[in-house]
């Protein structure tokens, strides 16, 4: 089984700089070699990673920067080019596209050569890189990739593996489900009872945001000033993004945590449709309903549970979980669900939870 841990790089200047050129050769040849792939897709020619590869030694003899990369992140490039078509086309994923030298997120990776030792980090051809290294490695390194984020921080995800197979699910009874609704007011609803609130993290800088945004937007392009003022806000949102991935990991361990559960259901929405809604599409985004299913489904891997999604166009909220009658004419602003058949009155977020655990077991 693969575990993967996050260390925190401290590069020095001529590190920087040598990074920044992994980062760029990265770049620049998985965009060239998929305007290639697209060019021979609509002239009905195939083009495989092999293909590809066969030609890097030309390339180096006419890019001569090539040469200082090491050839092996070259490769990877290609490799993850190669498998993004292949989603693609196999399981329907979003089509490759061109990476933005103006993106701030950047990275390469290593598939092996890689190893730490005394609080350093050696990779091939950079030499040794200072490492915060919070854990110990025991297992072997299979691949490590560095990235660099927004606020010009460097990270080294390393990838190992413990040589442990994978558990198996036990089969999913109903008396022992979970069903789970994730929303705005409370970030997650269960079938049991539990309430987890929602802290809105966003909300408490908003005020900050707006005024730093205003003063960056007025500065000179390309000026110093008005980068400053794009790290200060790339740090709030960095901010705001840990403290949203601290909070899910936290709750998920909790509720996975319960050993009266074996199974958990939670709701396939289409988050995507839902963010057309104007008035409703900030709150949606920064709940980060798709790192909490994510999460969720790694924790109860790991211990023998499974987690069932439901269709999304079941009524889960308009449907009474006493009498199953369903209530058409129901808003989004009716909290408390009054059912017109049986007179039973419950919040709606709490039935939403228990029909999503009805209809992942319904016969």
């Amino acid at each position: 089984m693969y575990k993967s841990f996050k260390f925190r790089l401290y590069p020095n200047i001529e590190q920087q700089s040598e990074l920044s050129q992994y980062f760029w050769a990265t770049r620049r040849l998985y965009n060239y070699w998929l305007w290639v792939k697209i060019s021979n897709h609509q002239k009905w020619i195939t083009t495989k990673r092999y293909d590809i590869q066969w030609q890097l030694p030309q390339l180096k003899k006419d890019y001569p920067r090539l040469k200082d990369i090491h050839s092996q992140v070259l490769q990877v490039a290609l490799l993850n080019l190669n498998t993004a078509f292949t989603n693609f086309f196999r399981s329907k994923q979003q089509f490759p596209k061109f990476k933005s030298k103006k993106d701030n997120h950047k990275s390469f990776s290593y598939p092996q050569w890689v190893h730490i030792e005394d609080w350093k980090v050696y990779l091939p051809k950079i030499w040794r890189l200072k490492v915060i290294q919070h854990r110990e490695l025991i297992w072997e390194i299979k691949t490590c990739t560095v990235s660099k984020t927004p606020t010009w921080k460097y990270y080294i995800s390393i990838l190992q593996d413990d040589w442990k197979e994978i558990p198996k699910t036990i089969i999913p009874t109903k008396d022992k489900c979970v069903g789970i609704d994730v929303w705005i007011k409370n970030f997650a609803i269960c079938s049991n009872g539990e309430v987890y609130w929602n802290p809105k993290w966003i909300k408490r800088y908003e005020r900050r945001l707006r005024i730093i945004s205003r003063r960056h937007s007025r500065k000179q392009k390309w000026s110093e000033n008005k980068n400053k003022l794009r790290l200060m806000l790339a740090s709030i949102h960095e901010k705001v993004s840990n403290q949203r991935q601290d909070y899910i990991h936290k709750i998920t361990h909790s509720i996975v945590s319960d050993n009266q559960a074996t199974n958990y259901a939670v709701e396939d929405l289409n988050v995507k449709g839902m963010m057309a809604n104007r008035k409703l599409s900030k709150a949606i985004w920064h709940v980060g309903r798709w790192i909490f299913t994510t999460l969720l489904k790694n924790k109860c891997s790991v211990v023998w549970k499974s987690v069932i999604e439901i269709w999304r166009f079941e009524p889960s909220s308009k449907i009474c979980s006493k009498c199953w009658n369903i209530k058409q004419d129901l808003k989004l602003s009716d909290r408390i669900y009054k059912c017109d058949s049986c007179g039973l009155e419950i919040d709606r977020d709490s039935q939403a939870s228990i029909n999503i655990k009805n209809f992942a077991h319904k016969t």
